[in-house]
């Protein structure tokens, strides 16, 4: 397939690509202990995830003792420095990603990243875990003022460098599947990640358990 008209395939980052609660918990200790609240573990982090930085500061100040009386306004520009420091330590990508990327980079598949994670952080980890390339376009939750998904603007930003192509999104998450649905898209979803709602409740094109059936699921909806 040509660059022009190849099949652009979007991913999310957190609970999709990577295992990302590690940093994230561990710039939320720092940010609680810094004011004297109790720490919440790791393994139950993942639940704050997936709406956006300031709305997962909201959630830690409300599971640790409430909104301050800025509604947490110091406390989201705090955690972000905190979490600037070092995004990429504890995070771990999900089996068969890395594979699965190159496999699908050398099908001429064009790939990016949607992100409500903002995009520095986002870049950070990506490199560190060699995935640039494969992947090419990053649009996270700080690259168009005020715009989180499901505003689907975030998406089409995303895909727009990649070329003209037939788009899919692959996420992990209800705010992915609404993010696919309002941009009018298939929608991959993975069998992991950090979703509280039911798979069986959410519109998806195909559900992978694994990363070694993505690219055969790809060809599949656009193929087959």
């Amino acid at each position: 397939m040509s660059a022009e008209n190849a099949v652009r395939i979007v991913f999310d980052l957190d609970g999709t690509l990577v295992d990302s609660v590690g940093s994230l918990a561990a710039a939320g200790a720092e940010l609680c202990r810094e004011m004297k609240r109790p720490i919440v573990p790791a393994a139950d982090y993942a639940r704050f995830v997936g709406r956006g930085i300031k709305a997962q500061v909201v959630d830690l100040m409300n599971a640790t003792g409430g909104l301050p009386a800025d509604g947490g306004d110091a406390a989201f520009v705090r955690f972000r420095e905190i979490y600037a420091k070092d995004p990429v330590h504890g995070v771990t990508e999900y089996p068969g990603a890395r594979a699965a990327l190159l496999i699908l980079a050398e099908k001429g598949y064009a790939l990016g990243v949607c992100t409500q994670k903002p995009e520095g952080p986002a870049r950070q980890i990506l490199k560190a875990l060699g995935h640039m390339p494969p992947i090419s376009s990053v649009v996270g939750g700080d690259t168009l003022p005020g715009v989180l998904k499901p505003d689907p603007a975030m998406l089409t930003t995303a895909a727009a460098p990649l070329g003209d192509g037939p788009l899919i999104y692959v996420g992990d998450s209800g705010v992915d599947a609404k993010t696919a649905e309002n941009a009018g898209v298939s929608f991959i979803l993975t069998g992991w990640g950090y979703r509280n709602a039911d798979a069986a409740s959410l519109r998806y094109d195909a559900l992978i358990d694994s990363f070694d059936d993505l690219p055969c699921v790809i060809e599949d909806l656009f193929q087959g």
